[in-house]
């Protein structure tokens, strides 16, 4: 082998050498430039998971103050509703020969929060499943046969079932009433633990007293949400309402008051039985609240102004969504801002609109959308 070609060959090896450790020192900064990254990204998601921790902290805190406000809210409407359900059972005043001490104590608890929550609770629980009595859109529907009533599979026990269109001292309400107040006396610390320590301090009358005052609050909301159903119970009692007012009117001095009143029920929680079940008084004549083209106008005068009302807060948020728009997005085009009108946004309602029935938050799909709109909506759905 000649010298030159000896050269050649240890001039080639140092070129291939060269280039194999440029190559290694660009893989090492490329190594270095992304472990740099990858630190980067490091502290920015931990400075992010500390920002999202501080705002779920906030939110937890504020939704605990709101509870706790809605809490006393509720606490206090309770109280005002309960007015007239309590007077019918009121053990306000302590009888001759009970420990005053006693029965001050019991009274007290029976206005404090645990008492409270207590009877809320055993009220969902012995409802069913799936039922809340403070949202009553999931408050189970009342017919008046006790042989649809579901039972718990555990006890084989039917739920407990009101007829809301009465007061809780009906007659058709008595034994679901009792049945309410001796489960809470006697199983209320199982569902309620924060309860047992002052249970065995509250009295049997008071405990009731508070059972109606829930039941009073639940009633007027079920009237509020209109998801009372019309039930038997309730459709007998306008029966014989009317048949007394017709009485009246021939001066025949027939004064059947109804289901309610003839179950020793005082005026003003009968009255407002009646009124819940759709029946209103005018003069000497019972007419049905909620049918003739009077009842009609107005009821779709409401769902107008419900209509309209939502209108105005989708209005608001799609304008917010417009501004926060980036300007390099094609749908940040003012031309796009001339859509943002009331009479624009999608007509909303509740479906289905059944008494008594869960309802579901719909939204009508817009006809006048552009066809550049609806083939980038189909496209990325």
């Amino acid at each position: 082998m000649s010298a030159d070609t000896t050269s050649s060959a240890g001039s080639s090896a140092k070129r291939q050498l060269q280039k194999a450790t440029d190559d290694l020192l660009k893989l090492k900064d490329e190594f270095e430039s992304i472990l740099t990254d990858h630190e980067t990204q490091k502290r920015e998601l931990a400075r992010l998971t500390t920002l999202l921790f501080n705002d779920v902290k906030e939110l937890r805190y504020k939704n605990d103050a709101l509870a706790t406000r809605v809490d006393y809210l509720e606490g206090i409407v309770e109280e005002l509703d309960a007015r007239g359900a309590v007077d019918a059972i009121s053990s306000r005043e302590c009888p001759e020969g009970e420990d005053e001490v006693k029965w001050a104590r019991s009274v007290a608890l029976c206005e404090g929060p645990i008492i409270k929550k207590l009877v809320k609770k055993t009220l969902d629980h012995l409802l069913g499943p799936d039922v809340n009595s403070s949202h009553p859109q999931t408050m189970p529907v009342y017919d008046g046969n006790a042989d649809n009533i579901p039972k718990d599979p555990a006890t084989d026990t039917p739920y407990l079932r009101f007829n809301w269109s009465d007061a809780c001292t009906a007659p058709s309400n008595q034994v679901a009433f009792k049945r309410w107040v001796d489960y809470s006396q006697a199983s209320g610390r199982s569902i309620f633990p924060q309860a047992t320590s002052i249970l065995s301090e509250v009295l049997h009358c008071h405990l009731a007293e508070r059972c109606a005052a829930k039941y009073a609050y639940v009633r007027r909301r079920l009237q509020e949400h209109r998801v009372l159903p019309q039930s038997r119970g309730a459709a007998q009692a306008g029966t014989a309402q009317g048949d007394s007012d017709r009485g009246a009117a021939t001066g025949s001095g027939e004064t059947a008051t109804g289901e309610a009143a003839t179950g020793g029920v005082a005026t003003g929680e009968a009255a407002a039985g009646e009124t819940a079940a759709g029946n209103t008084t005018v003069g000497a004549n019972t007419v049905a609240a909620g049918t003739g083209p009077s009842a009609t106008a107005t009821a779709n005068k409401k769902l107008q102004s419900l209509f309209t009302s939502r209108a105005k807060g989708k209005l608001r948020m799609r304008e917010r969504q417009f501004e926060a728009l980036a300007p390099e997005c094609p749908w940040a085009d003012p031309k796009y801002k001339s859509a943002l009108t009331e009479t624009a946004m999608s007509d909303d309602e509740d479906q289905p609109t059944l008494p008594g029935a869960k309802k579901k938050y719909a939204s009508r799909p817009l006809t006048w959308r552009s066809d550049e709109i609806s083939l980038k909506r189909s496209s990325t759905s």
